[in-house]
């Protein structure tokens, strides 16, 4: 039976890290990243747009349990 519904969850995936761009300490714009990429300083990446606004970096799990697959999003 098929029921309509929406989750939301306020655990950012690993995959956030993907569209990001790692960069040196001292970069403009670089922000510190937390738990598995710590000591390490991100960007927007490529795939952001011009106006994207970064200040904060996920924390994200240090494991990736697979809840989502990349074939879940289609």
């Amino acid at each position: 039976m098929y029921v309509p519904s929406i989750v939301f969850q306020h655990i950012p995936m690993r995959e956030y890290y993907e569209v990001l761009k790692r960069v040196d300490r001292g970069e403009k714009g670089a922000v510190r990243a937390y738990r598995t990429h710590k000591n390490e300083y991100y960007k927007l990446g490529e795939t952001c747009g011009a106006g994207d606004i970064f200040l904060e970096p996920p924390s994200v799990p240090d494991v990736n349990t697979g809840e989502i697959e990349p074939q879940d999003y289609f």
